[in-house]
């Protein structure tokens, strides 16, 4: 839609969007230039006062007409970010191809190879990303392997991450076809997401199967046919199919010289629609069982099929991927996880765009995923396994433990049986249940009389009291397609448990995980901090050697002028003396200056750094040069002397300048404060914060000498060739 300034910044914005070719005309408002367009849904969802930004200015929506927005200039008020609806281009095959061969090099022993120190910082920590997501999946997503992971939510439910490197167009064509084919295998619709990395399932309770079978979901005969019936229930069929329509001058979008109404556009689209391709529009009821099937002869519906298979989707790529994955040339691996990888966690927190169904951000079951806040690279290596305390725990928990022979007897009806060894512990319950003919022996198994028989119900109860097993019961996989029991790994070994009580032992796990990074309280942190930093009485340092620790801890921390010797040396090092400063700097172990910010004020308030002067190259090197523009007259003059002819005492500084003790002092003072200088002794800055004692004493600043603070030029102190 159009945007029109009128009269006094006034103007119109009209509702509509590239996206959409039924878009609303702009109407200007009378003698205002067109400012700009929006796109409809944001007009419609927007309300008089809101503030948004077009281009590079702020406009207040006046009032929300009849595909026209009136809008005013809102004088720079903090304004908004309007949204489009449209499609946006995804990642290249050959982007996507690099993308996959980065995660290799970064696991190789040789690794990446940086040419810059800037680059080294880069792969470090692309590296370090690559290798705790390995860690936990055992292995890294290329384009020749598809990992697929699967983990718990807060919810009960789980999340299927098919992690597969291929860019968006691929990946929503294969996360399309196999969410059609699981709503097909088990009868509910999934919400589904994809971007360039990999593709979400969010799995609900009834929803249980072997993981590794999911590669046999889709097969290369039949998945491009399920694909197509994947998207006759997407916005993106219709939203093409109008495109085609209004392309093919079969909908009018101009009447009169003026344009249709946006709402028009579409009904007349939908209309046209229904009367060529009725089923997809049809009320479901009304349809025959099986596929819908698609009128090719229709030429607009063809063209359609064929935008939404090959420009919105790359139904070639997806098909070579899916042979891929049934011949052998791409690798499977399926892996159980407690909690996400770092490679999962991009889908996980995909945007709307991204989204394969119509629920909405607010609803997505991804956001009942909670991951760790930092993840421990010693740690990752156990991430991938379920805590063995948590499977006792859980097993202690679900086993039985009555009071009384009438908590036994209840317990006996929901777990099917015990054992008579298992029985022991409770054999006066048992010999009491007995006499009264409540419980019956059969075999080695005790039952109560009036409990199912029935094999399967029995295994259930068991599989409740048991938490894992090792078996190979058959009955175990009718219990699986039910969704009652899922397969996993327990203490090293393949078996079989709950999925309740293996939900518990994935949230025991996860919680045992996050105990580990548990912040400790504001209390002991307070308590470490004046330990680390020598505050304590107990701990504080003593002498030279002490002040350079200090210095050595507080590097590159500004701190007051005046309160380096005023408080925080002395509540640092016993017995704090002067000269175990200047010595340190004198002897050109320590250097002073102002590194962040430069402003002018007062030398005793002026924020100082001490720094080794081993790693002063790396802290100038972080630093932003001041500008000699923001000098003064008298500090201007002395920073050319310091310029031409180097470090200079206060005296050979006052005779060359001409300037008289409290001028030069006042120009000293306005260097040290823009960063300008520092001085070979500490004692010169200490002079220039006592300047007014040391004039009624006879005395300028006379300590050391003063130079220029060298900016860049080095590396990062942290850097190490």
């Amino acid at each position: 839609c159009q945007c029109q300034g009128g009269p006094g910044g006034g103007g119109a914005a009209g509702g509509g969007g590239d996206a959409d070719p039924a878009a609303l005309p702009g109407v200007p408002e009378p003698g205002g230039p067109v400012v700009g367009t929006v796109n409809e849904a944001f007009a419609i969802e927007s309300n008089a006062g809101d503030v948004f930004q077009l281009g590079t200015a702020s406009w207040r929506i006046l009032r929300v007409g009849s595909g026209v927005v009136r809008v005013a200039d809102a004088q720079g008020a903090p304004p908004t970010i309007p949204f489009w609806l449209g499609e946006g281009p995804g990642r290249t095959p050959e982007l996507s191809l690099e993308v996959a061969r980065v995660r290799e090099l970064a696991l190789s022993p040789e690794g990446l190879a940086p040419a810059t120190p800037a680059e080294a910082d880069v792969a470090r920590a692309i590296t370090e990303y690559v290798q705790r997501g390995a860690r936990v999946l055992g292995t890294v997503p290329t384009q020749k392997r598809i990992v697929l992971e699967r983990f718990f939510d807060e919810s009960g439910g789980m999340q299927l991450v098919i992690h597969a490197p291929f860019g968006s167009r691929i990946n929503r064509a294969f996360g399309l076809a196999l969410r059609k084919r699981f709503c097909r295998g088990f009868g509910f619709e999934l919400q589904a997401a994809a971007n360039e990395e990999a593709i979400v399932l969010s799995l609900g309770l009834q929803h249980s199967f072997p993981l590794d079978e999911v590669f046999d979901y889709l097969k290369p005969a039949t998945a491009e046919h399920l694909l197509v019936q994947a998207l006759l229930a997407q916005p993106l069929f219709t939203t093409r199919f109008r495109w085609n329509v209004t392309r093919a001058l079969l909908v009018e979008r101009y009447r009169g010289g003026r344009r249709v109404p946006a709402p028009l556009v579409r009904m007349r689209a939908d209309d046209r629609l229904a009367a060529s391709f009725p089923a997809v529009v049809a009320c479901g009821e009304t349809l025959p069982p099986g596929d819908i099937e698609v009128p090719l002869d229709d030429r607009i519906v063809r063209q359609t099929i064929d935008d939404c298979l090959h420009e919105a989707l790359d139904v070639d790529g997806f098909l070579a991927v899916v042979r891929g994955i049934h011949d052998g040339s791409i690798e499977r691996v399926a892996v159980d996880t407690p909690e996400p990888s770092s490679f999962a966690l991009g889908v996980l927190a995909a945007q709307p765009y991204s989204f394969l169904d119509d629920a909405p951000l607010e609803e997505r079951r991804t956001q009942a995923v909670l991951t760790r806040r930092t993840l421990d690279v010693r740690s990752a290596d156990e991430l991938g396994a379920l805590d063995p305390e948590a499977i006792r725990r859980v097993r202690e928990e679900a086993w039985p433990s009555p009071a009384n022979a009438e908590e036994l007897h209840e317990a006996l009806l929901w777990m099917g049986y015990v054992t008579v060894e298992e029985a022991r512990p409770w054999a006066g319950f048992i010999e009491e249940l007995r006499a009264k003919g409540r419980v019956v022996l059969e075999g080695d198994r005790w039952f109560a009389v009036e409990a199912t028989r029935d094999p399967k119900e029995v295994l259930r109860g068991r599989l409740e009291a048991l938490g894992p097993i090792f078996d190979d019961e058959p009955l175990l996989y009718e219990l699986e397609r039910e969704g009652f029991v899922l397969r996993g790994r327990f203490e090293g070994r393949s078996g079989w448990c709950s999925r309740r009580l293996l939900a518990r032992i994935h949230r025991y796990t996860v919680e045992r995980l996050r105990r580990e990074i548990e912040p400790v309280s504001a209390a002991d942190f307070l308590r470490f901090l004046l330990v680390h930093q020598h505050v304590d009485p107990e701990h504080r340092l003593e002498g030279p050697a002490g002040v350079a620790e200090v210095v050595r801890q507080l590097a590159g921390y500004e701190i007051p002028a005046a309160a380096w010797e005023a408080s925080v040396l002395p509540l640092r090092v016993k017995g704090y003396r002067r000269e175990w400063l200047d010595q340190l700097t004198l002897s050109g172990e320590v250097a002073w200056g102002r590194l962040w910010g430069s402003a002018a004020s007062t030398v005793r308030s002026t924020p100082i750094c001490l720094v080794p002067r081993e790693v002063l190259g790396g802290w100038t090197a972080l630093a932003r040069a001041p500008n000699v523009s923001e000098l003064g007259p008298t500090a201007r003059v002395l920073h050319q002397l310091l310029e031409t002819r180097g470090a200079l005492f206060a005296q050979e500084l006052g005779r060359a300048s001409g300037l008289d003790t409290e001028a030069l002092e006042r120009g000293l003072a306005e260097l040290v404060a823009r960063g300008f200088v520092t001085c070979d002794s500490f004692a010169g800055l200490r002079a220039l914060v006592f300047s007014a004692a040391r004039r009624k004493a006879g005395r300028g600043p006379s300590a050391g000498r003063y130079s220029r603070l060298a900016y860049g030029g080095g590396n990062p102190f942290w850097f190490k060739p």
